[in-house]
Formats: structure tokens, sequence, C-alpha cells
């Protein structure tokens, strides 16, 4: 019963409290981004969570790739959390922003992969990002994507 509570409190405190879009760099955000600069992008969408193994060893894969890209400044990443009730909800709320929210239903509560999606919200072959993936394959499936679209 108190668990029903407190999970009932966090989804309406995090409902309460406006939630930004961010975009993911070396795990850290960076802030809210206007609309303008969104626009263009291709979005890498993360599905994530701190207690999932894999993630931790996928997220540095996908920071090294990215920061080895000459046209990183138009990747973005928007990391789904799944750590908690609470990051779940205020996931939610970012996929609605996004225009992710198919995506995000699709796929979660899912964890330790990411997925390549371009500026339409197409996915890309359905082909995810993986913990199986080294560096060097995550920088060449997100060059060919970038490549193929544009």
């Amino acid at each position: 019963m108190l668990k029903s509570i407190m999970i009932l409190a966090f989804t309406i405190m995090a409902l309460a409290m406006p939630i930004h879009a961010q975009e993911i760099i070396e795990g850290e955000p960076t802030g809210q981004k206007s609309q303008k600069e969104e626009e263009g992008k291709f979005t890498i969408v993360l599905f994530y969570a701190d207690w999932c193994p894999s993630c931790k060893i996928l997220l540095p894969r996908l920071n090294d790739a990215i920061s080895d890209l000459e046209n990183k400044d138009i990747i973005r990443i928007v990391k789904f959390d799944f750590s908690n009730d609470l990051t779940q909800v205020e996931s939610a709320g970012l996929a609605g922003e996004h225009g992710l929210s198919d995506i995000y239903n699709e796929y979660s509560p899912g964890t330790g992969f990411a997925i390549l999606v371009d500026q339409d919200i197409e996915i890309y072959e359905q082909k995810r990002l993986t913990v199986n993936d080294s560096t060097i394959q995550i920088t060449e499936k997100i060059k060919k994507f970038i490549k193929t679209k544009t």
C-alpha cells in the first residue's frame, strides 16, 4: 500500500514538473534546446536504466562513437530512462516532446539498446545499437545511417 502511494506521489510530482527536451552527450544533460536547434537532427534513442549492466557499457561506447564523427552536431541522443517509476514517467513526457511516443510505446520498458531515427521519425532499418557492437561498429552504423539519409 505504501509503495502504491509513493508511486502515485512521484507520478503526480513528475507530471507537475516541466519536462525539458534534453540532448545527452557524455551522459550529461546539456539543457533545453529550441525547436529550431532540433530540426534536421538525427536521433539516437537510448533505452537505458541505471541497474542495466548493458547500458553501462553501451552509453560510453555511444558517446565515443559520436565524438569520433565529423558531423556530430546533427546527432542528438534522447535517453529514455527506465531506472525507476519517476524516470519512466519523465521519459514518457520526453518522448511526447520529441514526437517519439510511438517508439517509446513499442520498445519500452526494454533497456540496453539504442535505435537510430531519422528526421521524419522513421526507424533506420530496425537496426539496434547494442552492447555487442564495438565503438567502431557503432560509429560505422551511425555513418551509414547518416549517409543513406542525406
